[in-house]
């Protein structure tokens, strides 16, 4: 079981979802938070495609959990190409 891609995955995910939804009653906490992955997004992919290459050659990713991993990088590259183009998406009043 891949642990470290797991994390990678989901630390990148959060910073992700956070960069692409902004929920106005934790703005400003949010916007701390999600910064990096908001303003350099392309850090991200790169972050993304970098562990995904070393679980690959480390032979991590080879069963059904592995499939559904790579599933869950797939989500978080478009999430991150999205916020690259400039997209996301408002929740709240």
């Amino acid at each position: 079981m891949p642990i470290g891609y797991i994390v990678t995955l989901v630390l990148l995910g959060m910073l992700t979802g956070f960069a692409l939804i902004r929920i106005r009653r934790f703005g400003h906490m949010l916007f701390v938070v999600a910064l990096p992955a908001s303003e350099l997004p392309h850090f991200g992919i790169l972050l993304l495609g970098l562990s995904t290459v070393l679980a690959v050659s480390q032979g991590d990713l080879a069963g059904p959990s592995g499939a559904v991993l790579l599933i869950v990088a797939g989500v978080i590259l478009i999430g991150c190409s999205n916020r690259f183009a400039g997209l996301y998406w408002r929740v709240g009043s």
